[in-house]
């Protein structure tokens, strides 16, 4: 059950990346709306917390697939 879990765990955490990452080339971060303004830093774009978030979702179900072992049966 703990390579099912660990698989969940890293194809959505893929996915909430994939889709973070889009969020933040398209902010005002990456892209330059308005030139009399600076460019927002990582952290005021409000996607610090989210990536971080969906990262160690991705590295816990790395190592939850690596580490788990499942019963043989006979």
């Amino acid at each position: 059950m703990a390579k099912v879990l660990g698989t969940m765990m890293t194809i959505l955490s893929s996915l909430a990346l994939i889709g973070l990452i889009f969020l933040y080339q398209n902010s005002n971060a990456y892209l330059q709306y308005n030139p009399a303004t600076p460019e927002a830093g990582f952290g005021e774009v409000g996607l610090a917390l989210p990536i971080v978030m969906a990262l160690f979702f991705f590295i816990a179900g790395v190592t939850m697939l690596k580490t788990s072992t499942e019963p043989e049966k006979i």
